[in-house]
């Protein structure tokens, strides 16, 4: 499999997962986690995001009932 294949399919799997956020906030709070994690520099920690509070970020991984929310999920 070529870079650039694999590079358009975390694209589009990273597309797919923000569009089933239900609201903006959590899409841009998955968007702040998701960098921290490829950001690369060993801090994928709350208290190192520059775009998100640590409790926007707490809400989202520990709060929010995600089974009961409807997500959109693809067939």
């Amino acid at each position: 499999m070529s870079p650039k294949s694999i590079l358009s399919q975390v694209e589009e799997l990273l597309s797919t997962l923000k569009d089933l956020m239900p609201t903006i906030y959590q899409k841009d709070t998955l968007e702040s986690i998701i960098g921290l994690l490829l950001d690369g520099q060993g801090n994928a920690v709350p208290h190192h995001c520059q775009t998100k509070s640590e409790s926007a970020i707490s809400r989202f991984l520990n709060h929010y009932n995600w089974c009961g929310m409807h997500c959109r999920f693809p067939p």
